[in-house]
């Protein structure tokens, strides 16, 4: 009986470990349908720039950067002097 256990053990562990290696291929190939490297800017992108998305008259590298989240505020300091 304790064979029939173990070996039962092994199976399920072993159907586990399967369907962990098929769900990671199945998450990893959704990943690279749906980012890709960015045009303007470094690193990954989910939404490309397009004539439809960025027509405002804002540079394409805002945009994007707009588009997929990653817009770091710039402040613009002057070089007036303090008072």
């Amino acid at each position: 009986m304790i064979k029939w256990f173990a070996g039962l053990n092994v199976f399920l562990l072993v159907a586990y470990v399967q369907v962990l290696a098929i769900k990671d291929y199945f998450d990893k190939r959704q990943y690279e349908r749906t980012h890709f490297p960015c045009e303007y800017t470094d690193g990954v992108c989910n939404k490309k720039v397009t004539w439809k998305n960025c027509s405002g008259g804002t540079f394409n590298f805002i945009c994007e950067e707009k588009l997929n989240g990653e817009l770091f505020i710039i402040l613009i300091v002057s070089n007036k002097p303090s008072p």
